[in-house]
């Protein structure tokens, strides 16, 4: 047995993430019940929660505090999802909004991800700098179709300056 954990879990729905071997489980309430944009015709928005279980190095978590954002298809304006958040912390459900290209359509589109790094004075600062494949820093950015009333969870884990390299997950709650 590699990982042996007492949680305690409330009434409803959990995410469990197992970070470390040695240490217990970091839990998240799920918000389900989602609440859901009702309107007369169609809706324009998914939702996002980012998690951010970066690691600077092999068993070290980083300290940097980050800013999820994604860039609005409407304006081309980065909008931030959500308050910054330190590692093990979440944003909560936030809003992004959805163009879709045809009218009578499930609605999706292609939505571009950036992190930023928060400056010790709570400022925005720099793009995440993340190794890539060859041991080069590149500024973090992900493009990912999102479709119209989905809820994904975004998922920032693996090591900024080591292997195996960061990278974001998504899974879909809705």
């Amino acid at each position: 047995m590699v990982y042996d954990k007492d949680v305690t879990l409330n009434v409803g729905k959990q995410n469990i993430f197992v970070y470390d071997f040695n240490k217990d489980p970091i839990i998240f309430d799920n918000g389900y019940p989602y609440q859901a944009n009702l309107t007369e015709d169609t809706d324009s928005t998914c939702y996002v929660k980012f998690y951010n279980f970066l690691y600077e190095t092999t068993g070290a978590t980083s300290t940097l505090k980050l800013q999820y954002q994604y860039t609005d298809p409407r304006t081309g304006a980065l909008v931030n999802i959500g308050k910054p958040v330190s590692f093990g912390e979440t944003t909560g459900w936030q809003p992004v909004k959805i163009v879709k290209s045809l009218f009578n359509s499930s609605g999706y589109c292609p939505i571009v991800y950036k992190i930023k790094v928060v400056n010790a004075d709570g400022s925005i600062g720099d793009d995440l700098m993340l190794w890539n494949s060859n041991k080069k820093y590149v500024a973090y950015t992900a493009t990912t179709t999102e479709y119209i009333g989905r809820r994904y969870h975004h998922i920032l884990g693996g090591m900024r300056s080591a292997l195996p390299i960061a990278s974001t997950r998504q899974f879909t709650a809705l």
